[in-house]
């Protein structure tokens, strides 16, 4: 009875390994495409959009089943509910990856200059290494990493801000396109949200290895 239930969670585990997976090369791919100006790339990152969501519905039932069928101690019903809010939020990163993917090509269209991104550049690598730090806390089960993720949303929120300054000096500028202002803009909203997103992983990475809430300031 046991064994069939630790497999059931092996499988699980493994199963939202592979949507980490994809998430973290779709954020990675979003970001390079970017930067490139790379629509092809961009392309591919929307249409892949569509195997992450159609994961986690598969996880949501792999789940689903496990607390139905099975009668799991606390600590597995903990990692349970976890998985299941833990997928949450690695699809809406994939949404919002595919999100700056989508803006990215209508950026290239309009053949945007790079100097615009301003601060945004910035917020793309801090973002992308949060996810993926997010990603190794839970494979390798390590608190601290967790714990270390969570403190780094401060540095995307402050960054976002000072984005936000920009934008208001841009629009004061002549030379900037309106249009290409506010979609750099939309752009690094998605990146903060990004970023909340791998601070919530963060805490349910910590509160699954330690059964208590990492506190908020």
């Amino acid at each position: 009875m046991r064994k069939h239930f630790d497999e059931s969670l092996n499988m699980l585990n493994d199963n939202i390994i592979q949507m980490a997976e994809l998430v973290s090369v779709a954020i990675r791919d979003s970001v390079v495409a970017l930067r490139d100006k790379n629509v092809e790339l961009a392309h591919k990152v929307v249409v892949g959009d569509a195997e992450i969501n159609a994961k986690e519905k598969e996880i949501e039932s792999m789940a689903l089943a496990i607390l139905l069928k099975e009668q799991p101690m606390a600590s597995d019903l903990r990692f349970v509910t976890s998985a299941l809010k833990l997928i949450t939020d690695l699809e809406r990163i994939g949404d919002q990856a595919s999100d700056i993917a989508y803006l990215n090509i209508k950026l290239t269209k309009r053949n945007y200059k790079l100097e615009q991104l301003g601060s945004v550049t910035e917020m793309t690598k801090i973002t992308v290494t949060m996810v993926n730090d997010a990603i190794k806390a839970y494979v390798t089960g390590d608190a601290d990493l967790a714990v270390d993720v969570v403190e780094r949303d401060k540095e995307v929120n402050e960054l976002f801000a000072k984005v936000r300054r920009e934008v208001v000096e841009d629009f004061k500028d002549e030379t900037f396109k309106t249009k290409n202002t506010l979609d750099i803009f939309m752009i690094a909203k998605y990146l903060e949200r990004i970023g909340d997103h791998a601070e919530n992983i963060g805490r349910r990475v910590y509160f699954s290895l330690k059964g208590q809430h990492l506190e908020k300031e």
